[in-house]
């Protein structure tokens, strides 16, 4: 390996693995909330091109959801928040999300709890008697309406435990929580541990079950868990925890909108200029590029921009190195249609755009070749001229 070669690569290399110590492994601030993220800086050889590719929470209206199992790793604790109280069959006051959250594609801010393990964005009932009694099954009309279900099951907070609120995190990735800490099942007074989450902008509902016992001598047991319209008319639960006796351990759901996609991704440089759209895209830079995806995500009434960065460390390698005494001329740069490549031994031509599509590709059969660009768009283009033992790249400026 060339020595200049090594300690430049050397250099970048270091340089790449500060900045993943920094900010790579960042990406999350829980599991469900929005993110974009591009990748760590990297180094490729001049001439070569880089696929960029997004990882992101993808986003969609809430229109409809599935419901799917997930790996049961609570995120925040069951034991912190803000205490309801030691109430039996109430629903608390109003309390602040301190976020929009978007439910069956409507807004909410605020929302009530139930002490028996509801939430509902219908605050009609705040304050007022919550009913430990049911059998139907979701959906219901004779159910809460507009309301999450996590777990529905008549519980008792003046025996043991507590109902605790909060709301965590900062700007577009906020949750908010309702833990049951260890409440007694009413009548059998068996301890029930679980949480409801809510995030910001993705609009999940995640369901954590540490300890939810059956209690078959009351309310013949009955438990739900689900989510359910303003109409009682729509409403999803997983299965085999709709309405019925059921027990469950270390068991987490979650709760997905799923109706058209919400959210869209482009790719500028770092003057601003948009590059490309999509999930990915394919760049070859001339120089230490940088490079800015965002994702745009239309969360009901508001738009959120969330971005990320990447910067990709064209080096020379060893052959292209050699160029320095491979003698090519390209004339006229900057060009308005027709310029030429003059040199011998010139076995291949490759001209790519800055995205590093190939638009034009020739095999030479004299010294000088005429490369014409009429129909491209104006911008810089790259030159890559393979011979038998060298690579030149080179820049050509093209101003129609």
């Amino acid at each position: 390996m060339n020595k200049l070669y090594f300690i430049v690569f050397a250099s970048l290399f270091a340089i790449i693995c500060s900045k993943q110590n920094l900010y790579g492994q960042i990406q999350q601030t829980y599991p469900a909330s929005p993110y974009i993220f591009i990748g760590n800086d990297t180094i490729i050889s001049l001439g070569d091109s880089i696929n960029l590719s997004a990882s992101f929470f993808a986003t969609n209206e809430t229109s409809s959801y599935n419901v799917t199992p997930i790996i049961y790793s609570p995120p925040v604790p069951f034991s912190v928040g803000i205490q309801l109280g030691a109430i039996d069959d109430m629903w608390s006051s109003v309390l602040d999300l301190s976020f929009n959250f978007c439910f069956y594609n409507t807004y909410y801010h605020d929302v009530i709890l139930s002490a028996n393990g509801i939430l509902s964005f219908d605050t009609s009932s705040a304050e007022g008697y919550s009913d430990w009694s049911f059998s139907n099954s979701l959906p219901s009309q004779s159910l809460q309406k507009n309301a999450v279900f996590g777990t529905y099951v008549d519980l008792d907070a003046s025996q043991s435990g507590a109902l605790l609120y909060y709301t965590a995190g900062t700007g577009t990735s906020r949750i908010f929580v309702y833990n049951v800490n260890g409440v007694a099942l009413f009548s059998c007074n068996t301890p029930c541990t679980q949480q409801i989450i809510l995030y910001e902008t993705t609009n999940v509902i995640e369901v954590y079950l540490q300890d939810k016992p059956s209690c078959s001598t009351w309310n013949s047991g009955n438990s739900l868990i689900g989510i359910q319209d303003s109409l009682g008319l729509t409403g999803i639960s997983p299965p085999g925890r709709n309405t019925g006796d059921w027990i469950a351990n270390n068991e987490a759901w979650r709760f997905t909108p799923n109706g058209n996609k919400t959210y869209s991704i482009n790719w500028y440089d770092t003057i601003g200029t948009l590059i490309d759209t999509g999930a990915s895209i394919i760049v070859m830079p001339f120089d230490t590029t940088s490079y800015i995806g965002e994702m745009i995500i239309y969360n009901c009434n508001d738009t959120v921009h969330l971005y990320d960065t990447i910067t990709v460390y064209p080096i020379t390698n060893v052959n292209i190195n050699k160029h320095n005494s491979y003698k090519v001329s390209i004339f006229p740069n900057p060009t308005s249609s027709i310029f030429y490549i003059e040199g011998i031994n010139i076995e291949t031509i490759e001209i790519r755009d800055i995205k590093g599509r190939l638009i034009q590709q020739k095999i030479p059969n004299a010294e000088k070749t005429s490369i014409n660009l009429t129909g491209q768009a104006k911008g810089i283009y790259l030159i890559k001229i393979i011979g038998k033992e060298n690579v030149v790249i080179k820049k050509i400026i093209f101003t129609p």
